[in-house]
This record gives structure tokens, sequence and C-alpha cells, in this order.
């Protein structure tokens, strides 16, 4: 109940969302004397993940083979691969 009692002025007083929520659990965490230690360690926990890095190196990897030209040799051998068929690029990506 107190954790509504403290979400909601945060929410009415426009703060964003991602905000409101991470203060409403470190209030949390102070109103039960639970130590700041485990908020760290368990927000470390949540972004330690090598699934989630995998996002930004295929980024990074898209636009090294697009600044290398790499990227427009392999459109031009797809489309010889499969040639002009409806969806031929969707396929060769699959």
């Amino acid at each position: 109940m107190y954790l509504l009692l403290i979400f909601l002025p945060f929410l009415i007083m426009g703060l964003p969302i991602a905000f409101v929520i991470g203060l409403t659990s470190l209030f949390f965490f102070l109103i039960k004397d639970i130590p700041l230690v485990i908020l760290v360690n368990r927000m470390f926990d949540g972004v330690d993940s090598f699934i989630l890095l995998t996002i930004p190196l295929f980024i990074l990897a898209g636009s090294i083979m697009n600044a290398g030209g790499m990227t427009d040799r392999l459109i031009r051998f797809s489309k010889l691969l499969i040639g002009r068929t409806r969806g031929g690029l969707a396929l060769v990506n699959i």
C-alpha cells in the first residue's frame, strides 16, 4: 500500500515512468532497510547478459559492412543467385 503512496505522487508530478519505477524501488529498499548493494547487484545482473550485448554488436557489424562496401556486394550476389523473383531478397535473408 505504501508503495502506491510513493508511486502515484511521482507519476502525478510528471516524471518519466522509468524514473518513477526506479525511485519507488529505491524507496522500497530504504523503507525495508535492505542494503543498497543488493539493488546495485540485481541491476547489474539484469544488464550483464551476452544476449543483450549482441544487439549493438550486430548494429556495429552492419555499419562496418556498409562502410566497407560489403553490403552492396552481398545484395548484388543475392540478386544474381535468386534473380528477380518476388520476395527474393527476403528469401536470401532467411
